[in-house]
């Protein structure tokens, strides 16, 4: 992850013509990072005191389940009986930590 002092560095340095090869070079990042900083807002004054990036959207894969599916299942493994201790927590550790239902839904 890129502190939020070197997020300033790499939106100030191209002000002088560098090109974004030399200031990944130059921060130690690479060339995609670069471009992937350059292409988000400059760190703002709070941040940069801060040291810390204010929250921003969420990067990468959108989680597979929809709030409303995992709802569902919460309710169904709720209402299920003769669950055993162990199925019990396993299913409602998955459903907490958020990882993909598909086998679970299948099964209740």
């Amino acid at each position: 992850m890129i502190d939020v002092m070197s997020r300033l560095k790499i939106h100030h340095i191209p002000e002088g013509g560098t090109p974004q090869a030399a200031i990944a070079e130059k921060c130690r990042t690479n060339l995609r990072s670069v471009q992937r900083v350059l292409s988000d807002p400059e760190p703002m004054l709070p941040e940069v005191a801060a040291n810390q990036r204010q929250a921003a959207p969420r990067r990468g894969r959108l989680p597979k389940a929809d709030p409303a599916v995992v709802e569902q299942v919460r309710g169904l493994l709720a209402e299920a009986s003769g669950l055993s201790g162990t199925l019990w927590s396993s299913a409602t550790e998955q459903i907490d930590g958020a990882s993909v239902l598909g086998s679970a839904v299948g099964t209740v």
